[in-house]
């Protein structure tokens, strides 16, 4: 369902909340060490978003990069980062960097697995 309650598609893309996500819970205590990586490599095979028991998960390391890096995303960069224990760098000193808060306009707010035009390459 949209933000405003109707469901649909931003300019014709499907809205997040709608799409047929694989899903991932990092918080099971039983996925940790080689099992952790498994079960991320499994469901890396159906796509590069899933959804997580807090929000979505970037499964994709550009497509993750790429969101960590803008500055047209609004999100918590910085505790993103201290959950990935990212303690140094150059990405922790990029996101550490201040920002002015923008808000992303609609068509780049989009999400799509499925066209090309806007998969985390192109986007």
């Amino acid at each position: 369902m949209s933000a405003d309650g109707r469901g649909g598609s931003v300019a014709g893309v499907p809205v997040v909340s709608e799409l047929d996500l694989p899903t991932f819970d990092y918080t099971d205590p039983a996925v940790r060490g080689e099992r952790f990586h498994t079960a991320m490599a499994e469901v890396q095979t159906k796509g590069w978003l899933a959804q997580g028991p807090f929000g979505y998960i970037v499964l994709d390391h550009q497509a993750a990069e790429f969101f960590l890096r803008s500055r047209d995303a609004t999100f918590p960069g910085l505790r993103i980062a201290e959950l990935f224990e990212l303690e140094a760098g150059a990405l922790r000193e990029q996101i550490e960097q201040p920002r002015e808060p923008r808000a992303v306009p609609a068509s780049r707010a989009a999400v799509s697995t499925g066209d090309a035009h806007l998969s985390p390459g192109a986007v």
